[in-house]
């Protein structure tokens, strides 16, 4: 075995970027967040600690006597580069992905180094060691990975040509392996916080009235995405029948001229009783939202069209929109779609995937004795 195959464990490169992002921003972005409150820390306090570092540091420009320190250069470098990554809207679960990455990293690193001074070898030994100890990977592993991916790995890829970097990597696999059953047998667990905000949830909802988890969903009719991310709600709503309760409230863009007009139609269909049909039919019908057609939704809907064509008209209905509007703009939220799960921000049409991590966070949270 070489020792190539000895490296520390990284993960994969996804998770070793974020672990980057996450050591180099989080010291930055956290201060914004924090807000200029002074946090004691070991007898001092991080602003005078601050003061302390800029004084040390290389100074980059002098402007009337002042100086500008190399440190504040690059803690500006380092929010515009976070902010343009991820945008302002995404930046309080950007920082938590990235500090629980950093913080999963460091967890592994710890447990590694443990079970290394036991032996009373290094690191890099004792991994040396459980790989050694494991049986090397074989012909049959190497093929049945080459079929399973092999529209990844390319139609025109021979299996010979492939199957010593498929034996390599599934090699350097076993390090992962061999760190999370060092995570198994040990007991470890997350408290990062997330950012939540106070968000109402009131207008059409789906779900049990009692459901421990609450997702406040802001959507435009004309929004590709939003129309992509109904999918992903329906889904959830599958795998978790009895714990969430997703409410619709509305955020019409500027840009999507018929979006307001779609949004007043839903309300009044559900002054009829009808939100969540209505609500399909614009969102399967999303290019065809004029007028017209929002009244012929309503007669296939068998609603009242005269009262519907009223209400769509009636000051207090675009009112109601409007208030909808206001209250995502005070959160923050100025695109579509946007989402608060128990009050944190998930902006985009999301995989299943990332809704899943922040509602199962939040049901062991919820958990008597958590």
């Amino acid at each position: 075995m070489t020792t190539s195959h000895t490296r520390l464990p990284k993960r994969n490169a996804a998770t070793a970027s974020l672990r980057i992002l996450a050591l180099t921003l989080v010291t930055v972005v956290s201060t914004a967040c924090a807000g200029v409150g002074v946090i004691e820390k070991n007898g001092r306090n991080e602003r005078s600690e601050k003061v302390e570092a800029a004084t040390t540091s290389p100074t980059i420009a002098h402007v009337d006597g002042h100086r500008i320190s190399a440190q504040e250069v690059d803690a500006r470098i380092k929010q515009d580069l976070f902010e343009e990554e991820f945008g302002r809207e995404n930046q309080a679960s950007a920082l938590y992905d990235a500090r629980k990455a950093a913080a999963g990293a460091l967890v592994d690193e710890y447990l590694l180094e443990r079970a290394a001074g036991l032996r009373g070898v290094s690191p890099e030994d004792w991994v040396e060691e459980q790989l050694a100890a494991l049986p090397p990977v074989s012909d049959e592993e190497v093929a049945a990975f080459f079929e399973e991916h092999r529209e990844r790995i390319g139609q025109g890829v021979e299996y010979q040509a492939a199957s010593q970097r498929i034996r390599t990597f599934l090699e350097h696999q076993r390090v992962d392996q061999i760190q999370e059953q060092l995570r198994a047998e040990a007991e470890v667990r997350f408290v990062l916080p997330r950012r939540r905000f106070e968000v109402a949830a009131s207008g059409p909802s789906l779900g049990p009235d009692d459901a421990p988890i609450t997702i406040v969903e802001f959507s435009d009719y004309q929004c590709p995405f939003c129309a992509r991310a109904e999918p992903t709600l329906k889904e959830l709503l599958a795998r978790y029948p009895t714990q969430i309760r997703i409410f619709y409230r509305h955020l019409p863009l500027s840009f999507h001229p018929l979006a307001l007009g779609a949004a007043k139609a839903a309300v009044c269909a559900d002054d009829q009783d009808h939100f969540w049909a209505y609500h399909d039919l614009l969102f399967v019908n999303q290019k065809k939202l004029e007028r017209d057609d929002l009244l012929g939704y309503a007669r296939v809907l068998d609603l009242d069209v005269a009262r519907f064509d009223a209400c769509v008209d009636d000051e207090a209905t675009a009112l109601r929109v409007q208030e909808d509007f206001d209250a995502a703009r005070s959160l923050g939220a100025t695109g579509t779609p946007a989402f608060f799960i128990n009050g944190i921000m998930l902006t985009g049409a999301q995989p299943v995937s990332a809704f899943e991590s922040v509602i199962d966070e939040e049901l062991l949270r919820l958990q008597p004795g958590s």
